[in-house]
């Protein structure tokens, strides 16, 4: 029982070793793909229920994908943004960012993004009882 105990530790001290600091460096000469790095990194801290960190990096993606003028990426970016929001219950900001992510989606014919935003665009209003 003592070994299991001890076994039990060490890998317990491992893991936690391994989550301490984790640093991000995404200096890439490619904007696009250092973009493409927030994103999943920000889905990574979604799911671990983590929005706050998930939105430093999805605002930092907002503006790497504004410099380079890319809609799709940048609708993207605004989508999620709007869902990291909607998870902190912050549903005004979300709306705004949702609205974002329909302008771009029309812009680049995204009729199934438009679709989507949309359905968490209703969502959004449902949570704070505001029906337009």
């Amino acid at each position: 029982m003592k070994r299991l105990f001890i076994i039990l530790m060490f890998f317990l001290s491992i893991s936690s070793q391994a989550q301490e600091d984790v640093q991000i460096n995404f200096n890439s000469d490619d904007p696009e793909m250092s973009i493409g790095r927030y994103l999943q990194l920000a889905e990574d801290l979604s799911s671990e229920n983590n929005p706050d960190s998930a939105l430093t990096l999805l605002y930092s993606a907002e503006i790497l994908a504004e410099g380079v003028q890319d809609l799709y990426l940048l609708n993207k970016v605004k989508f999620r943004i709007g869902n990291a929001l909607a998870e902190k219950n912050d549903f005004i900001s979300a709306i705004d960012y949702y609205q974002q992510s329909i302008r771009i989606s029309a812009t680049i014919a995204d009729t199934s993004g438009i679709a989507n935003t949309y359905r968490l665009l209703g969502i959004a209003y449902k949570n704070i009882a505001v029906y337009p």
